[in-house]
């Protein structure tokens, strides 16, 4: 798995110069970009070759015409968008050498795919209105980590 995600991040941290080579999937609905999806397709518009994918297009997608293919989801949640179809082509791009990238709640479909068998834990927005969303354990609220 950490090969999985060490590739993930490899293909998406490279040099400008490599950059335009590189294409990418951004897979999401583009007219339903929110406040989440929409700065992270405007980076990676931006900063590469890139085509969306929509969701419901990518069950027997091509994908091997992308260096890179892109699920990043904080505006719903893709679970209730998710096809079976959709991770049978995921996992074939894999297999084939292709690299995936899933992204804030789209982390959760590597359950879903197969490639993972944990499931990720989500930090939605807390009762104490952390930043991140985060639930600060009293046990270690005094960590430097938490003083920004």
């Amino acid at each position: 798995m950490a090969r999985f995600w060490i590739g993930c991040l490899a293909a998406l941290v490279v040099g400008q110069a490599a950059s335009a080579q590189i294409t990418l999937g951004f897979i999401g609905d583009e007219g339903k970009f929110g406040k989440h999806n929409m700065p992270a397709y405007e980076w990676a518009k931006g900063n590469y070759d890139t085509t969306v994918i929509p969701v419901a297009d990518v069950p027997g997608a091509d994908l091997k015409q992308y260096g890179v293919v892109w699920w990043h989801d904080g505006d719903a949640n893709p679970a209730l968008a998710w096809d079976e179809g959709a991770g049978d082509t995921l996992v074939s791009y894999l297999e084939a050498g292709g690299t995936v990238l899933l992204s804030a709640g789209a982390e959760q479909l590597a359950t879903s795919m197969g490639v993972e068998s944990g499931v990720p834990r989500w930090y939605a927005t807390a009762a104490d209105a952390h930043l991140a969303g985060l639930v600060v354990r009293d046990d270690t609220a005094k960590h430097p980590v938490w003083k920004g």
